[in-house]
């Protein structure tokens, strides 16, 4: 499974924004703790119109997520996002609500 790291890893030496190709396992520890996302094949992904500073931008596109007023409206609800747990919701609510100031 290919993902992007987001965060660095403490028993793996891979850099925030490498590209990497992962076992399935691995890239589920990855993602689970929140330390990649994973990356839809390109023949799949058409643009993406979230803003590029979004915080799990690429994830909330993939799993549907076109707007930011989409993605305030569905609050906790992001959590059932494979990757995105209550932590990563109060980024992203964080960062729609700077934007809208």
């Amino acid at each position: 499974m290919k993902v992007k790291i987001i965060k660095s890893h403490p028993l793996y030496s891979y850099f925030i924004g490498d590209e990497v190709e992962l076992s399935e396992p691995v890239a589920e520890v990855f993602i689970q703790g929140q330390y990649a996302i994973p990356i839809v094949q390109e023949s799949h992904q058409t643009d993406n119109p979230l803003d590029e500073e979004l915080p799990y931008r690429e994830l909330l596109f993939e799993n549907g997520y076109s707007s930011l007023e989409d993605i305030e409206q569905a609050g906790e609800s992001l959590t059932e996002i494979n990757g995105i747990g209550k932590k990563a919701v109060e980024k992203i609510i964080e960062f729609i609500q700077s934007v809208k100031a």
